[in-house]
């Protein structure tokens, strides 16, 4: 879901870029800079307006709002966009507090709807189903986003020198209070840690293993 509400932003402040797109050279230049950032290679306003056959003003000089609005538009929200997607869901996974509150608004909706609407999604009203299974890739991006460590207590949990590492994905926002089974609502912890967090408490630190 944060992937989703990530381009949906992105998208949005592109589209919010270049809805004013007048025919002057500074209009989508910071689109432009962006895809050069990126190597997402661009034709030129006179190339574009070539392969479209449009025109070009002798007097006023190449049609830049075509270009802006219809193929600068095209690009960034197709090259460029998902780019920025990656790297910002990068960062904001590695915040388990910003997370939580991404996670809070989400149970905000969860907790208004009822289960005769939704009844493959809802176990009761206001309360998704708990998920059954958790992939591979799931708990590998747990585990490295945790290095290793239960996201409360900081507990060794990789066993490699004892064999009491066992571990347990936790919903950061329990389905009780509206939580979901997404990837970004949920964190590794220490079996004691698990056992002891109650079904109506959201816990979680952003403390880090300090380097020396």
């Amino acid at each position: 879901m944060l992937h989703d509400f990530i381009l949906d932003y992105i998208v949005g402040y592109i589209e919010f870029e270049l809805n004013d797109a007048v025919g002057n050279d500074d209009c989508g230049r910071e689109i432009i800079e962006w895809c050069q950032e990126y190597s997402i290679e661009l034709m030129t306003v006179e190339q574009y307006n070539e392969s479209a056959g449009i025109a070009d003003d002798a007097e006023d000089g190449p049609d830049m709002f075509e270009y802006n609005f219809t193929y600068l538009r095209e690009v960034a929200i197709q090259e460029l966009a998902p780019q920025i997607q990656i790297e910002v869901f990068n960062l904001l996974y590695a915040d388990r507090c910003f997370l939580i509150e991404f996670n809070k608004l989400i149970a905000n909706d969860i907790k208004d709807m009822m289960k005769e609407d939704y009844p493959f999604l809802l176990k009761r009203d206001g309360v998704v189903n708990r998920a059954t299974y958790w992939p591979a890739w799931l708990k590998r991006a747990l585990f490295c986003r945790e290095k290793g460590l239960c996201a409360i207590c900081k507990t060794d949990l990789s066993s490699l020198h004892h064999t009491t590492g066992k571990t347990a994905i936790d919903h950061m926002v329990p389905l009780n209070l509206g939580g979901v089974n997404d990837a970004t609502n949920l964190q590794l912890l220490c079996e004691p840690c698990n056992l002891s967090k109650l079904g109506d408490e959201i816990v979680t630190t952003n403390l880090h293993p300090t380097f020396w």
